[in-house]
């Protein structure tokens, strides 16, 4: 599943004032607040496929894992911030095979600019697409199909901000862990 969310409020704590509450606002946004979001690198299995967030959401299990490919971005009032994820499929020349896909992440700020949510995008695009291209080159890759996007923007008027774009692999929702000899796990009140 993909989404994109975007969060600002006039709370921050040091050092890092755009966490939590920016970033809690732009994960509900994003519709993924209820997960535990472990960040992952840009390499797309073969076998993985998007699922509408509509159809995601119905597997949805709070206090789960959540893997994710994310880019965000966080900034102050008066900046525009920009997030997004490019991805593209790739086939191996050398094999003949499709093996999979790659995405890119883009996190930028306009410092105390408005920028327009068209021209954030088309900034956005731009990048992801040669970052894309980049990721097929060094691997000696060719692109499948057409590259797709999922990018979003905020211009900041309260204290601080965030945008994030992300990818949610959902064949990990449940953490699968041993039970140790001689535990008694005891259900949450």
């Amino acid at each position: 599943m993909v989404s994109t969310g975007v969060g600002q409020c006039d709370d921050g704590m040091p050092p890092d004032p755009y966490e939590p509450f920016p970033y809690d606002l732009a994960l509900a946004d994003a519709g993924i607040e209820n997960f535990n979001v472990v960040y992952y690198t840009s390499v797309l299995p073969p076998e993985s496929y998007e699922v509408p967030m509509a159809e995601a959401k119905k597997a949805f299990h709070h206090g789960a894992v959540l893997k994710s490919i994310m880019a965000k971005a966080a900034g102050a009032k008066g900046d525009t911030v920009v997030a997004g994820l490019g991805r593209v499929w790739a086939t191996d020349p050398a094999i003949g095979k499709n093996i999979g896909g790659f995405a890119a992440e883009y996190e930028f700020v306009y410092k105390r600019r408005k920028v327009s949510a068209g021209q954030a995008e088309k900034d956005a695009r731009a990048q992801l697409t040669k970052s894309l291209l980049h990721e097929l080159e060094i691997r000696g890759l060719k692109q499948k199909g057409d590259m797709t996007f999922n990018i979003t923007s905020l211009r900041i008027t309260n204290k601080y901000g965030m945008a994030l774009a992300q990818i949610g692999f959902l064949e990990f929702i449940f953490l699968d862990s041993p039970r140790l000899e001689g535990s008694n796990p005891k259900p949450a009140p």
